[in-house]
């Protein structure tokens, strides 16, 4: 089970046409959520959250606010501007503490700003505003009963207006649909309030996104596209499919295949018409610039392999390792990798750089197996959770593995099992992680399927730690070396910790000084850093990053 599903994005939303999501859908997600999250009691902001996105299906200039924050707020001149719009009160019998006004925002208008420094004050204020909302919301008894209150309007505002401003009677087919939308918005809303990796995804589109983070077995031309302002472009050719030895690079733009234009076709429609038979021949026409190319490609029986790498150095090799996930299989094909550029290299490899940036994490047991064939023993991590008992990944002494000094590169992208690996190297005294920290989703979801319809639940159902018993979740992993250039851009960036809903750690443990960093190494790399980059060949041009972790696994592994 990959542990790193996202929400569900928008592109996707018509993923839930034709399903029937009601009020006993809804109910199934509560109970779920209130059953199996890691976090035992199901809090205000969730029920807040799914009121508010009950509205948003109506109108999605609606929201729900408490009367004192109303008051409050309209007392400052900033307050009055924000409130600006029409407001209403909202009623609730069985709750009359509960003292509510829907406020429906005027029409935005996008203006265009000039400064970096004037978006940056706007996003700070409204990051304000929501941190004022959620302290009111906090002191307000708003709960289940409260939440049904509002659903009654929502549902006499659907039977009575459509978007769109046409009274229907009801039953219509536009009230029907607008009616499973507000029951859909509201159980996503709940869901995403709990924590932000939780939501509930029609399973049409679970077993897509399931595929794409497994490496699986499919039988295509080993390109990979991906829709850029209304163009099917190449995102990637896989380097051990049959279009690799073609002249196919990035970015260049998909005409036809087979004689059928794609334009207006989804990515879903154009993998059906390239994938086939293995041994038959599909042609594709693409253009570079204003160039037309014509190719025609064998298909074959592939796996898209996520594990990519090259050799640095002829004296001293070094092997660089480029991992973005971890799809199945990884722990063995890192293994393969590197054997493949041992062998390329002609001498045993010096160092090993495991370039981790942008890693969304993915499979746990696969992580478990790279720092398990990176560690002769120790513990790994540790997973816990509510309703079972704490797992242990242990590494085991093993003739297979990896005993050449690491250095791990890390970024703000690198979330979930990525900085499990980048823990337990890092904790364990066996790699140097540089970079920026890691994104902080110490977190593990585990999916459910319902029995209301076709779609299941993602809930949050663990926590991870580190060796040390430090959790990750909201803290991440710090960088031994932090790089000048990507602590810049990683300071204009969100983390885990900057997500409002987000878990916090509910763990203490000092961070430990990494023993591998010392002052000689310091004046090694500060040496190294001076030496042409001409003395490094298969070094990535412009990519300081890499070059800096070269550097480092370098003087790690000492003089010839």
């Amino acid at each position: 089970m990959p542990t790193a599903a996202r929400a569900l994005p928008p592109e996707y939303a018509d993923a839930w046409d034709g399903l029937r999501f009601d009020s006993g859908a809804f109910d199934e997600v509560y109970e779920l959520s209130a059953a199996q999250h890691v976090v035992p009691e199901v809090p205000a902001r969730a029920w807040v959250a799914a009121a508010n996105g009950a509205l948003r299906a109506v109108d999605g200039r609606l929201e729900l606010l408490p009367a004192s924050f109303v008051r409050a707020e309209r007392r400052t001149m900033a307050g009055r501007k924000r409130l600006s719009g029409t407001l209403s009160n909202v009623a609730c019998v069985a709750r009359p503490a509960v003292a509510m006004r829907l406020h429906r925002r005027p029409a935005r208008t996008r203006g265009r700003i000039g400064k970096l420094a004037d978006l940056k004050a706007r996003r700070q204020l409204r990051v304000a505003w929501q941190r004022r909302l959620a302290r009111a919301w906090s002191a307000v008894p708003f709960d289940r009963v409260a939440f049904r209150c509002v659903m009654d309007q929502v549902q006499r505002r659907i039977s009575a207006n459509v978007p769109g401003g046409v009274p229907l009677p009801q039953p219509t087919t536009a009230t029907i649909a607008v009616g499973y939308t507000a029951w859909r918005l509201a159980a996503s809303f709940f869901l995403r309030a709990l924590d932000p990796h939780c939501d509930v995804i029609p399973n049409r589109l679970f077993e897509r996104l399931e595929q794409e983070a497994s490496g699986y077995k499919l039988v295509d031309v080993g390109i990979t596209f991906v829709i850029r302002k209304g163009r099917i472009v190449v995102r990637r050719v896989h380097p051990r499919g049959p279009a690799a030895k073609l002249n196919i690079r990035q970015k260049d733009q998909l005409i036809s295949v087979a004689g059928k234009r794609v334009k207006g076709l989804d990515l879903d429609a154009v993998d059906r018409l390239i994938e086939g038979k293995a041994g038959t021949t599909v042609k594709l026409v693409l253009r570079r610039r204003r160039r037309v190319r014509r190719f025609r490609i064998v298909r074959a029986e592939i796996r898209r392999s996520t594990v990519t790498g090259r050799v640095v150095g002829r004296e001293r090799p070094i092997a660089l390792l480029r991992l973005p996930q971890f799809a199945s299989r990884a722990g063995q094909e890192v293994a393969e990798e590197i054997a493949r550029l041992g062998a390329e290299a002609g001498r045993p490899l010096r160092g090993l750089v495991l370039d981790m940036r942008g890693n969304t994490g993915g499979w746990v047991d696969e992580a478990a197996a790279v720092a398990d064939l990176l560690l002769d023993g120790g513990v790994i991590a540790s997973v816990r959770s509510r309703r079972q008992a704490s797992k242990t990944y242990r590494a085991k002494r093993d003739k297979g593995d990896l005993t050449m000094p690491v250095v791990v590169l890390i970024d703000g992208g690198c979330r979930s099992s990525c900085e499990l690996v980048a823990a337990a190297l890092r904790e364990n005294g066996r790699a140097l992680v540089i970079g920026a920290p890691t994104w902080g989703k110490g977190s593990v979801q585990g999916v459910f399927e319902a029995r209301e319809g076709p779609w299941s639940v993602l809930l949050t159902i663990a926590r991870y730690y580190g060796p040390s018993g430090r959790s990750l979740q909201a803290l991440g992993v710090e960088p031994d070396v932090p790089l000048a250039t990507m602590m810049r851009k990683q300071g204009k960036r969100r983390r885990e910790a900057d997500l409002s809903t987000h878990l916090g750690p509910d763990t203490h443990v000092a961070r430990r000084a990494n023993p591998l960093l010392t002052p000689a190494l310091r004046a090694c790399v500060t040496a190294a850093a001076k030496a042409p980059v001409a003395s490094l060949p298969g070094l990535p041009k412009r990519d300081a990053a890499v070059r800096a972790a070269i550097d480092h696994a370098g003087c790690l592994a000492g003089p010839k």
